[in-house]
């Protein structure tokens, strides 16, 4: 039940059969992510060129706001290298 929704929104996108170009995909992840998991996303965001960005809460003058910074790994950085 947990995945109810992801699984019903995977299956609408697959039926879709859209194509997603260079340029047109981000990948956010959540920062309580364990080390092995985000090794995994980089490692196929890194297959197919994707910019990984990993969700953060900050704060400013005006109360809490959401925000995001690249991920960084030995492995493959946010500009594909």
């Amino acid at each position: 039940m947990e995945h109810a929704a992801i699984d019903v929104y995977n299956t609408l996108a697959e039926r879709r059969r859209r194509t997603v170009g260079k340029g047109e995909l981000l990948v956010l992840i959540p920062r309580c992510l364990s080390k092995q998991a985000l090794d995994g996303v980089l490692a196929i965001a890194g297959r197919y060129e994707v910019p990984v960005f990993v969700a953060t809460r900050g704060s400013s003058r005006g109360g809490s706001s959401a925000s995001a910074a690249p991920a960084r790994s030995s492995r493959w950085r946010a500009n594909g290298t």
